[in-house]
């Protein structure tokens, strides 16, 4: 993990934040010799995570989730710690929409806009390039509908619903609500 790659987890980073990015920079092959490093587990805890691992009995999500607890638990405290996992799952197993949404106001101005345009004007990615590519590889969705059409356009004004996209934490799913306007 390194800062000038960023896929570093800081120290001060909102416990939402740090928990996607356990579950996004910890491979499942590394998950064993980072709760070595980053805990104070016993070599017998870390090896029984290992082989349950492996055998299927715990899902490597389940795995990531706890360490994640612990982590931020040394830094925000348990209360932080589970309210992070509680949202986590929430948006990423149930599907369900995160309590704090950011909604933007956008114009159409003159005619419809590209949302790769638009996702780079509203910060889903740090550029149009870039959204573009979140789009190709399906990462993108626009109320609740996979987008993978690099030319989409938005050409009516109304409430759009969007989840992906790199965001400012590359990981950790950006999901912003933009209001077009004619």
């Amino acid at each position: 993990m390194s800062k000038s790659l960023g896929n570093y987890i800081g120290i001060n980073e909102d416990p939402k934040d740090q928990f996607g990015k356990v579950h996004v920079y910890f491979r499942r092959a590394y998950v064993s010799a980072i709760t070595r490093l980053l805990t104070e587990s016993p070599l017998a805890e870390i090896q029984t995570l290992r082989r349950e691992m492996a055998s299927g009995k715990r899902h490597p999500m389940e795995i990531k989730g706890d360490l994640a607890v612990r982590i931020i638990t040394d830094y925000h405290g348990a209360d932080d710690a589970n309210a992070a996992r509680e949202e986590f799952n929430r948006i990423f197993t149930k599907r369900e929409i995160p309590e704090d949404i950011e909604t933007k106001e956008i114009s159409l101005g003159s005619g419809p806009m590209r949302l790769s345009k638009l996702m780079a004007s509203v910060n889903l990615a740090p550029s149009v390039t870039e959204a573009q590519r979140l789009i190709e590889s399906g990462a993108v969705h626009m109320n609740d509908q996979r987008i993978t059409d690099v030319k989409a356009e938005i050409s009516a004004p109304g409430e759009y619903f969007f989840q992906g996209g790199s965001g400012a934490s590359f990981g950790c799913s950006s999901t912003v609500e933009s209001r077009a306007r004619g």
